[in-house]
């Protein structure tokens, strides 16, 4: 069973800027400097029969979020591509959820 670490060092946006809409890609094009904090989510990924999404705190005990990034994301590709993840995530909470210091994987 393969098993990937990922880090996700919280991060602070500074002079966070929209240049422009490109209309092209429906989406803003924007500048920003970011920088990152020594605190960080540690994300265990490995195969699984199915996709199962676990979040721990610090002290490991289990975290129900109301509002699952990684779940939503894993969920509009699966239905865009017509596939079906089959993924165990274990992601170790370090960064306070709601403090705006939004991880990002590295």
């Amino acid at each position: 069973m393969n098993k990937t670490k990922l880090i996700s060092p919280a991060k602070i946006n500074f002079d966070l800027k929209i240049k422009y809409y490109d209309e092209n890609y429906e989406k803003h094009k924007i500048s920003s400097k970011v920088v990152l904090l020594k605190i960080k989510d540690l994300i265990f990924v490995s195969d699984h029969s199915k996709l199962q999404i676990t979040y721990h705190d610090r002290n490991n005990k289990i975290i129900n979020l109301k509002n699952d990034i990684i779940k939503k994301t894993i969920t509009f590709f699966d239905q865009r591509y017509k596939t079906r993840t089959k993924l165990k995530f274990l992601v170790h909470k370090n960064i306070p959820i709601g403090y705006g210091l939004g991880g990002g994987v590295f």
